[in-house]
C-alpha cells in the first residue's frame, strides 16, 4: 500500500493542462501590466524631453538673433512665415539631437516621437520647425513660432498642458492646436476638443509663438 501511495503521489507531481494554462494566463497579465507601465513611462519621458528641447530652442533663437533686426534666414528681409529650421540647425541654434540627417541638402528636426505622418511615413519636413512671426501676421522682427507636428492624440493632449504651463520659457504670445487659437495656459478641456483622434494615425500639430526678445 505504501508503494502504491508513493507511486500515485509521484504521478501527481507534474502540472495538468489546466494548471499550465492558468500559469500562462497569469504570466500574460503580468507582462501586459508591465508593458503598460513601461509605455506610460516612455511617453512621459518623451513629453519631458520635448519640453526641455523647446526651452533650449527658445533660448538659442533669442540669443542668435539678439543683434539682428529680424528672424529671417538671410537677416536682410523680414518675411512672416519664413522657415528658419535649416538655417538654425546649421548654426547650432537648435539642439543637434533633433537633427534627422546631417547629409541631407535641407536639414530637418524631429521630435522625440519620430515625426510620423498620417500614412505612417516620416514627415519630409520634420516634426519640429521654427518660422518667423506667426500665422496671425505678427511682425517677424518681434515673434517666432515653434511648431511640433506628427503627434497622436495622447501626445497632443499631454504636450498641450506641459508646453504652455508653468516652468516653460517666458514670452509665449499665442498657442494653437491644429490651427485653432487656444487660451493660455491650455486647459485639458480645450485641448481635448482640438486634438484629433484619427484612429492611431499621427496628425496633430501644436504651434507656439514666442517674443523674439526675452520678456
Amino acid at each position: 500500500d505504501m508503494t502504491l501511495q508513493f507511486a500515485h503521489n509521484k504521478k501527481r507531481r507534474g502540472f495538468s493542462l489546466t494548471e499550465f494554462a492558468i500559469v500562462l494566463g497569469i504570466i500574460g497579465i503580468v507582462i501586459a501590466s508591465l508593458w503598460s507601465v513601461v509605455s506610460i513611462v516612455r511617453e512621459n519621458m518623451k513629453r519631458t524631453q520635448m519640453k526641455e528641447q523647446l526651452y533650449v530652442i527658445v533660448g538659442k533663437v533669442r540669443d542668435h538673433y539678439l543683434s539682428y533686426p529680424c528672424a529671417t534666414t538671410n537677416m536682410s528681409v523680414c518675411t512672416n512665415g519664413a522657415d528658419l529650421t535649416n538655417y538654425l540647425l546649421r548654426n547650432s541654434a537648435m539642439p543637434h539631437e533633433m537633427l534627422r540627417d546631417r547629409t541631407a541638402a535641407t536639414w530637418v528636426a524631429d521630435n522625440p516621437w519620430g515625426a510620423r505622418a498620417a500614412s505612417g511615413s516620416a514627415l519630409g519636413s520634420g516634426g519640429v520647425s521654427v518660422t518667423a512671426g506667426d500665422s496671425a501676421g505678427l511682425t517677424p522682427d518681434r515673434f517666432f513660432t515653434v511648431t511640433v507636428r506628427g503627434l497622436d492624440r495622447d501626445s497632443c493632449l499631454g504636450l498641450a498642458g506641459k508646453l504652455t504651463g508653468t516652468g516653460n520659457a517666458g514670452g509665449l504670445a499665442s498657442f494653437q492646436i491644429n490651427g485653432t487659437a487656444m487660451t493660455l495656459p491650455s486647459s485639458p478641456e480645450d485641448a481635448d476638443a482640438e486634438c484629433a483622434d484619427a484612429s492611431g494615425t499621427d496628425v496633430n500639430r501644436l504651434a507656439l509663438t514666442y517674443t523674439l526678445r526675452a520678456p
